[in-house]
């Protein structure tokens, strides 16, 4: 299991990761749960997997990650979004996630430009 992981019904689940982590990489991984659960993305999940809708579902996913990404660092956790992906910072992409080298560099802007835009190229 990844450090956290966010359920369909709303619930943070703490992996075995949790714990080696800063209170600033936890505050941050805790403000970009809460972003998926704003957002409703466990049950848009769910509900491309019901309705057999799968098709593009990289893109959707990788769209998800970077809008919780957003709100979180808007929220004041940039900072330890970048400290926590940054110790993998080679990590490529999957199914369900942008490398996190895209997503830092996306964290980055954010936090340089204070715009909510997407640089070039991102998703």
């Amino acid at each position: 299991m990844p450090v956290v992981a966010c359920t369909i019904m709303g619930v943070t689940v703490i992996g075995r990761f949790w714990e080696p982590l800063t209170k600033m990489e936890k505050d941050a991984v805790l403000a970009h749960e809460q972003a998926h659960q704003q957002l409703h993305h466990g049950r848009q999940r769910w509900w491309w997997l019901l309705t057999g809708r799968w098709n593009g579902v990289t893109r959707r996913c990788h769209q998800q990650e970077h809008d919780a990404d957003k709100i979180a660092t808007f929220a004041g956790h940039g900072r330890g979004l970048l400290k926590l992906l940054g110790r993998a910072h080679n990590t490529p992409a999957s199914d369900f996630h942008p490398s996190h080298r895209e997503r830092m560099g996306n964290i980055m802007y954010w936090m340089t430009y204070g715009d909510d835009s997407v640089p070039e190229n991102t998703c």
